[in-house]
């Protein structure tokens, strides 16, 4: 289900593949895979939706209208990851913000797109897409560094 709505069509994405799309299964070409809605590659596994959906539920979710507050604060207690200022906790990671805020984040990939999707405590939200899966420490610091600028504008 989509984050969208029931039945909404604002996930499908027609037309041609991004470049550097990995070939498809056998018979199958990349530009077919895409056509036949790229997103329900992983679906089963994570949210299905467009940045505006992520963002509305991001949103919602850090600004308590998901959970009730105790579900909310059991998600927030974190471990390290290993990666300078970020820590996991239950589902969402946090990460400092570049406005001495923390954002709580979550990233998605399908092959040939990579989302970070994220929200501040008070419910601000921002979520960015690249169409073209990143391959370098560079190409993701970039997307992170757009929902920074959203979150702290």
């Amino acid at each position: 289900m989509s984050c969208a709505g029931r039945g909404s069509r604002r996930d499908d994405h027609p037309g041609t593949p991004p470049p550097g799309l990995p070939p498809g299964p056998a018979g199958r070409a990349p530009a077919q895979r895409h056509r036949d809605r790229p997103l329900r590659v992983l679906g089963g596994r994570r949210v299905v939706s467009t940045n505006s959906g992520l963002s509305a539920f991001f949103s919602a979710l850090l600004g308590g209208r998901l959970l009730e507050k105790a579900q909310l604060d059991q998600m927030r207690p974190t471990v390290l990851m290993g990666k300078d200022g970020y820590n996991a906790g239950l589902g969402i990671v946090s990460t400092p913000l570049s406005c001495e805020r923390v954002a709580w984040a979550h990233s998605g990939a399908i092959p040939g797109y990579r989302t970070w999707a994220a929200a501040t405590d008070d419910g601000r939200a921002a979520a960015v897409t690249m169409t073209l899966e990143p391959t370098s420490d560079s190409a993701v610091e970039h997307l992170e560094a757009a929902v920074d600028a959203a979150l702290c504008r």
